[in-house]
């Protein structure tokens, strides 16, 4: 044997590599155990492999004397365990790195649990001293206490749910004893007014006792821990999953409450959850000039076209214009009542302070009412957004001024963009100009030439081969009786079957296409 293979760490690199997805060959399981059963050399490091990563607790078990336990159909200890009978377990779960209890199916009970308990030796010792990782979700709050028995003192990384129990979240400032933490994540079931606020007091505290976090998700967090974050030079992602305006305080103070450093320097992802607009408004007064790469905001509350107008000016006063990459702004519930919906609809003077952030390669902006713009804005919007690849405006159906003419600007300055969804009115069809191809996704705007507008994008888009339309359920599989019943405009049901006229024709028209390449090139030959 080579003598560099004496050095652990060269090992270690190695057995990492093989760990890793290979096309032509992989390394499972099975490889590992036969290493550890036929090399001594080797079988530390194949079984420090093999028990690395745990989804269940039942390989410990399984390390007992066959007589006390049993697994199937359900796990159980079947006898009485002598502290001998534990040394074996307590040898392999010291080579657990990562234990992840993530479901019902794979939870222990209260006997199992209990009798692990009653295998350490002392109540302050661990059944995993070497763990790094853990994922505990028990789906029943009694069994939640139990996570003590794994809270080893070398954790970087917890991810935790729980369910409403004020006893559950009085045990979450266990969690302060382990300084070092630099991933944690906090969710919950479900939770009623008082527990919110309860979990608001508690993970704030946590929150300001981290100081070498990278990645916290957490309920929501009052604005002294936010303060405390805001100062880590380490924190890289956020995530606040139903952040309240309240949590904040005053305004007043809140607009001040940062100016003093720059705040948040190393944030590159931040996600706000469940929230209303106003609340992310607010949370963006208290940066300046982040260096955000990826920013996600999802709000049951119906934004008026007030409000998203002041959250995209908010968007291009304190994000830096040159790092963000990925904006999803959405997911609201309802529809305004038809006699307020031009208060809702998006135009092109409100996206206007979007357009400075020009490294977007990603953007989706679902809008409750939908998108009007004109080709204007559409040339605008290309020229400003010229690295997307994902583009997507979302929302009920509105009808657009956009044309075919604004689709031509995509085409023309947009070189990577594979999706693009976005409501046209294609009842005009320009005449052709030679364009680039991205390929696109349609919301069922007017169409009166199925056929000329078939030619038009498959010369605009070569490799376009399928478009899709918005709702189209509405119009799948329905009979007569069905379409009477329908409230929507039967003018829709038209221009349906218009587009899906174009659907049709558009395998064909590119297959002819790629025919006359191929004649082309023998041509040439």
């Amino acid at each position: 044997m080579h003598h560099t293979l004496s050095i652990p760490e060269i090992l270690e690199l190695i057995f990492e590599e093989l760990q890793c997805p290979h096309p032509d060959k992989r390394y499972g399981r099975n490889d590992f155990a036969a290493l550890a059963r036929t090399c001594k050399t080797f079988q530390d490091l194949a079984l420090d492999l093999l028990w690395s990563e745990q989804d269940t607790l039942d390989n410990i078990l399984q390390c007992l004397p066959a007589h006390l336990w049993e697994v199937e159909p359900l796990r159980r200890i079947t006898g009485p365990i002598q502290r001998a009978d534990w040394e074996r377990p307590l040898e392999y779960a010291h080579r657990i790195r990562t234990l992840s209890l993530w479901s019902s199916n794979s939870f222990p009970n209260h006997e199992v649990l209990e009798a692990l308990s009653s295998g350490l030796a002392r109540p302050e010792d661990y059944w995993c001293t070497n763990l790094r990782n853990i994922a505990w979700f028990p789906g029943d709050d009694s069994l939640f206490p139990y996570i003590r028995l794994f809270l080893a003192p070398k954790i970087t990384g917890a991810r935790l749910t729980i369910l409403e129990s004020a006893v559950t979240i009085s045990l979450l400032p266990t969690l302060l004893r382990y300084p070092d933490l630099k991933n944690l994540n906090i969710s919950y079931v479900t939770l009623d007014r008082d527990a919110s606020s309860l979990l608001c007091r508690t993970v704030s505290t946590i929150a300001m006792g981290l100081d070498r976090i990278e990645e916290l998700g957490v309920h929501k967090l009052d604005r002294k821990a936010l303060k405390h974050l805001s100062q880590l030079p380490v924190l890289e992602t956020l995530c606040l999953y139903s952040p309240e305006l309240e949590d904040l305080g005053p305004s007043s103070n809140s607009a001040n409450m940062l100016q003093q450093i720059h705040p948040f320097p190393a944030l590159r992802i931040l996600r706000l959850s469940r929230t209303t607009l106003n609340f992310v408004i607010e949370f963006l007064d208290l940066l300046s000039d982040c260096h955000c790469g990826s920013f996600d905001v999802s709000s049951d509350a119906l934004p008026t076209k007030s409000t998203t107008d002041q959250l995209y000016a908010a968007l291009a006063s304190h994000l830096s214009r040159g790092t963000l990459q990925t904006l999803d702004i959405g997911s609201y519930n309802g529809m305004p009542a038809p006699g307020v919906m031009d208060n809702y609809v998006i135009n092109g003077q409100v996206l206007a302070p979007l357009f400075g952030f020009v490294n977007l390669t990603s953007l989706e902006l679902q809008l409750p009412v939908g998108l009007d713009i004109d080709d204007a804005t559409a040339w605008d919007m290309a020229r400003a957004w010229m690295k997307l690849d994902y583009l997507s405006f979302t929302g009920v159906h509105h009808s657009s001024s956009m044309t075919l003419h604004g689709l031509s600007a995509f085409a023309k300055y947009c070189k990577d963009l594979a999706y693009l969804k976005i409501t046209i009115n294609a009842s005009t069809v320009p005449a052709f100009d030679d364009s680039p191809d991205p390929p696109f996704h349609l919301g069922p705007g007017a169409i009166t030439d199925p056929p000329t507008v078939t030619r038009f994008l498959s010369g605009l888009f070569p490799n376009l081969i399928e478009i899709k339309m918005h709702a189209d359920w509405r119009w799948e599989e329905l009979n007569e009786i069905e379409l009477e019943d329908m409230v929507f405009d039967l003018l829709d049901r038209v221009h349906y079957n218009r587009w899906k006229q174009v659907e049709e024709f558009l395998p064909m028209v590119a297959a002819v296409g790629q025919e006359e390449q191929r004649w082309a090139w023998k041509l040439v030959e």
